[in-house]
This record gives C-alpha cells, sequence and structure tokens, in this order.
C-alpha cells in the first residue's frame, strides 16, 4: 500500500525541498486541552486553566535506496544527514531550520520544527551503508513567540525602557 510522498523544505533559513517515501498515515496531537488538576489538601482537586498544548504531527518515513527492478542499490545516507541537519541548530540563526510540509499530511499551511526522530534498523550494502531507512519524523508546530507577545506585554516592555 502506498502512502504517498510528502515535501519538506526549510523556509527559514531557506533551502531546497526534498520528496520522501510516507511510511504510513500520520498522526496529529496536541492543539486541544489545556486543562491540568490542582491538589487542594483536604478539598475537592480543582481544575485549572494552563494553555492550549503544542500540536505535533508524527510523520512515518521511507527512504528507499532500492531500486524497483534489477540495478544497483543506492545509499541513503545523504538523505539521513539532511533530515539530521535539520534537527541541529544553524550557523544563520543559532537554532534549527523552520520547516514546511506538503503532501498528504495534516496543516500543511503551518510552519514545523523537529521535535525528534527515531531511526529504525536499517538495511546496510556490503559497505555498511544504509540503503532503506525507516524513521518517525515528529514535528512541532513552529508558534514565534515574539509574534504572539501581547500588547499588555509590548506596553509593559516599553515603560521599562522609558
Amino acid at each position: 500500500m502506498s502512502y504517498g510522498q510528502v515535501l519538506i523544505r526549510p523556509v527559514r533559513p531557506t533551502g531546497d525541498g526534498v520528496w520522501f517515501d510516507l511510511a504510513g498515515p500520520t498522526e496529529i496531537s496536541g492543539g486541544s486541552g489545556g486543562w491540568q488538576d490542582v491538589t487542594r489538601p483536604m478539598r475537592r482537586t480543582a481544575s485549572e486553566w494552563t494553555g492550549t498544548p503544542i500540536l505535533t504531527q508524527t510523520v512515518p518515513l521511507l527512504l528507499d535506496g532500492l531500486p524497483a527492478g534489477a540495478g544497483r542499490n543506492v545509499s541513503v545516507e545523504p538523505l539521513c544527514r539532511l533530515l539530521q541537519s535539520w534537527g541541529e541548530p544553524t550557523e544563520d540563526t543559532g537554532r534549527p531550520p523552520i520547516l514546511r510540509i506538503a503532501g498528504p499530511v495534516h496543516h500543511t499551511a503551518r510552519r514545523w520544527v523537529i521535535d525528534s526522530l527515531t531511526w529504525a534498523p536499517a538495511l546496510r550494502n556490503g559497505r555498511g551503508e544504509r540503503i532503506q531507512q525507516d524513521v518517525t519524523l515528529v514535528l512541532r508546530d513552529f508558534l514565534d513567540p515574539a509574534i504572539l507577545r501581547g500588547p499588555a506585554e509590548k506596553s509593559r516592555k516599553r515603560r521599562k525602557k522609558k
């Protein structure tokens, strides 16, 4: 069964997009709720709103260097390194790239950052290079704190400067 392909591309700093095969359906979690219990000694537990939890998207990928017909196997090491690099700080910004994702996935208009990569055991060639690799990519909705500051916080900062 084919789940299609997904395009992932860095938008800050900008970079080339790369198509990956989906190894299964994507899953969304978070984005609603935000209530927590407040324990009160000798009284009934209360509920307190702490804010909406961050939205995450789990994207199972298959990096496949095995040809459909007979032929030479292709190393997927460059794709593995690229995915890994998207989770590490860049020299330009000092933080990992912000990504866009397109294809049969959720919330393509949002910006995402890599929360985690989980590598399954790989199929390797005689040189030890990965030629087929399953990896689970967990993306985290990127919300820039500078944009999210409310008017009260901005006016408080202006008063401090004066």
